[in-house]
């Protein structure tokens, strides 16, 4: 997959808590056993910074999970299906940004499956490394969905085909109830892009009717190899009207609203809106038109057990 030699290397964190709660407080120690896969590349520099920032916010974020584990409402543990077999699919539609390019329609298969530490949700399949009432810490391969060609508008003509890929993802979620929080760091496994991501959403689930409403907020950075694949533009596709152009790294925003309910012992629906605000290194490229990118989806799937557990399944990215 990586396309180079790659090895593992695996390392220990230990964490020490302070809970309050019942016959508390007290303090706990416990530990957690990582292994990176490590891969030597012209941008290892970058990535190793990327992966330590990373390390020490999953270490923030697994004490404070820990430490409010005692009051949060019994149920699934969050991130990951717990049980039973459902299959459906999800027809997105996405504002890419690009310049004459307003529309991108994805159909994609969905499977939400568990059995032990392997699971499928949605569109992504991974491995629970660490789980407990609070968090769930795994690791992850995520499709993302970007993708151009010249063939998609006349404005685009003579540009190189951009592809999609899947990312590598090191994902933590963390229940309260204050809500679900998540963060991930991502970088492409297909050496398409050879790009990293760091991805960070909040969302509070609210009941409503027979399902539930999902507000959530994002910040998503994305590296200078990633957005200068995606919204770059090499000196042999510059044209008159058509500059060279190789952006920086971008931080950018955005926000999504849910709701998913059950139909019936066996069906569920769910349809999302989201929009992503891009930083100015994307808005300056002069193949991107918009100053951002407006999303929507509706999923359908069906459950083959009764004791399925319903969980909002994990979709794919597109930007």
């Amino acid at each position: 997959m990586c396309g180079r030699s790659c090895y593992p290397q695996h390392f220990l964190i230990s964490v020490k808590t302070r809970v309050d709660g019942p016959g508390y407080p007290h303090e706990v120690d416990s530990q957690e056993r990582f292994c990176v896969i490590r891969t030597p590349s012209e941008a290892a520099p970058q990535f190793e910074r990327l992966m330590a920032a990373a390390a020490l916010a999953v270490l923030t974020l697994l004490a404070g999970a820990r430490a409010g584990a005692a009051d949060i409402p019994r149920g699934e543990p969050p991130g990951v299906p717990t049980q039973g077999l459902s299959l459906g699919a999800v027809l997105s539609e996405a504002d890419p940004g690009y310049v004459g390019f307003h529309r991108q329609d994805t159909l994609v298969p969905l499977i939400t499956y568990r059995s032990g530490p392997f699971f499928f949700s949605g569109a992504v399949a991974g491995v629970v490394a660490a789980q407990s009432a609070a968090y769930t810490l795994s690791f992850d391969l995520v499709p993302q969905l970007n993708r151009v060609s010249a063939s998609d508008s006349p404005q685009l003509v003579g540009i190189k085909t951009r592809e999609w890929t899947v990312n590598g993802s090191m994902t933590l979620s963390i229940q309260q109830l204050w809500g679900k929080a998540s963060f991930a760091v991502l970088h492409d496994i297909l050496d398409r892009n050879n790009g990293s991501e760091i991805r960070v959403s909040y969302s509070y689930p609210i009941r409503l009717g027979a399902g539930w409403l999902i507000p959530a907020i994002a910040l998503t950075w994305q590296s200078e190899n990633l957005t200068n694949y995606y919204y770059g533009v090499s000196p042999a596709e510059s044209l008159p009207d058509r500059p060279a152009y190789s952006p920086g790294a971008a931080l950018n925003p955005g926000a999504r609203l849910g709701y998913f309910a059950p139909v019936s012992n066996k069906w569920r629906l769910g349809a999302q809106v989201g929009y992503t605000k891009f930083a100015s290194a994307i808005t300056d490229s002069p193949i991107v038109a918009r100053s951002g990118s407006l999303s929507g989806m509706i999923l359908f799937m069906y459950s083959f057990s009764s004791r399925a557990a319903w969980a909002t399944p994990t979709m794919p990215l597109h930007h």
